[in-house]
């Protein structure tokens, strides 16, 4: 008995003390000395994180610990002011900067400019659906999303789009996207097409991106109008919390990880506490701030194995670990399976690391079972009508989707 009371004794004060050393930590400087670093979009992919800012593309293999700008020894790019940054299924790199598009083929070695797209271009997001990449622009009052089923060798412009846009949320064969005046647009084919979704925004609601956790959907407002929640998939929307997100509240920017999501913010509803978290679905929120001091924080992010968050404060990188607030075999990420529904033959995108891919008949059979080493996507031929399920697993995350065959 005294040794059963004794681990569990030991167990308890191990998660307790995980949990009051789960804080933000400082873990490093994009510049040193007295240069300073404006923007940072995080993007995780893989192992690795980006941070797209005024000083290049920064990359960090280490969980932030140190940061390389990938872009600083490239003639093309060396004084590129960069917004936006994606990692393609095939593993090539898009970047875009506050004129023009940039690709890399050699993982951040060599970088082209991507010419065929009209010069002076602020390219706020990228991403990639079906094979089809696509990117969301302003050029001065013009704006739009160009995509490309070619990698960049042509594009063409998507239509249905009435205000100009700003960044993506991809969730299974459905594109999301920030319409700032107007809200937010739903894409079904891919990026190819556009209609605004939902209904209670104000007037003017400065949506800039989408996230989503568990069934929740969240729209920020960077105008002030605060954070929005919509339950039914975009069908409505309503303020997440009038109690926090009240008055004049510009949400600059969200990450989520499993069902935590946290916001970044300022304004009336910042009091001190400039980002802030929930982990059940937007219900409740609660200060978001051990270890990092009140400031200014417009940028958040998460690596894509949800086992951390990442913000900087000028050019101070801070990173928080979640591997013992939040289990990673609970993360799921969608897979993007095209075409869909397929005659037969299916593409599936895949996370780059060494993963055990499983396809699942309609019956629970098991049809296909591989263990694969650093793929990015695999092509595979399925003979029978129905619906199957495909689950990819590695050591930090699974990943599903679903795909219907009818030959």
């Amino acid at each position: 008995m005294k040794n059963k009371i004794t681990c569990a004794a030991l167990l308890l004060l191990s998660a307790f003390t995980s949990s009051v050393n789960a804080q933000w930590t400082k873990v490093g400087y994009m510049i040193n000395g007295t240069d300073t670093v404006a923007g940072g979009n995080f993007r995780g992919y893989g192992n690795n994180m980006y941070s797209a800012t005024d000083k290049g593309l920064f990359r960090s293999s280490n969980n932030g610990d140190l940061w390389t700008n990938i872009t600083a020894s490239s003639a093309g790019t060396s004084n590129e002011k960069f917004k936006s940054v994606f990692v393609a299924g095939n593993g090539d790199i898009y970047a875009g900067s506050d004129m023009k598009l940039f690709k890399s083929t050699d993982n951040g070695s060599t970088w082209a400019r991507i010419s065929n797209l009209p010069d002076s271009m602020y390219i706020w997001d990228i991403t990639e659906a079906a094979g089809n990449m696509a990117i969301a622009f302003t050029k001065g009052t013009n704006y739009g999303v160009y995509y490309s089923a070619d990698q960049g060798s042509t594009w063409t412009m998507a239509t249905g789009l009435e205000s100009a846009p700003r960044y993506f949320m991809r969730d299974g064969n459905t594109l999301y996207l920030g319409g700032t005046t107007k809200g937010v647009y739903i894409s079904s084919d891919n990026g190819q097409t556009w209609a605004l979704t939902g209904t209670g925004f104000p007037d003017l609601p400065g949506v800039w991106g989408i996230a989503k956790t568990g069934d929740n959907l969240f729209a920020n407002s960077i105008s002030g109008k605060g954070l929005y929640r919509s339950t039914n998939n975009g069908s409505s929307w309503q303020n997440t919390d009038t109690s926090v997100f009240k008055g004049f509240c510009q949400v600059f920017s969200m990450a989520t990880a499993g069902n935590t999501i946290i916001a970044s913010m300022d304004g009336v509803c910042n009091a001190g506490v400039p980002i802030k978290m929930s982990n059940d679905g937007g219900n409740t929120w609660s200060a978001f701030m051990d270890g990092i001091s009140a400031g200014f924080y417009p940028n958040v992010g998460s690596g894509s194995s949800g086992n951390a968050f990442y913000t900087k404060k000028g050019k101070e990188v801070y990173r928080y670990t979640l591997a013992s607030g939040i289990a990673q075999n609970q993360l799921t990420y969608p897979l993007n399976v095209f075409p869909n529904p397929s005659a037969g033959h299916l593409n599936i995108n895949l996370p780059g690391e060494n993963c055990q891919l499983e396809i699942i008949n309609a019956l629970g059979e098991i049809v296909y079972a591989q263990q694969l080493k650093n793929q990015r996507n695999i092509s595979l031929q399925l003979q029978h009508n129905g619906l199957y399920f495909i689950r990819a697993s590695t050591n930090q995350a699974k990943y599903s989707g679903k795909v219907i065959i009818q030959n």
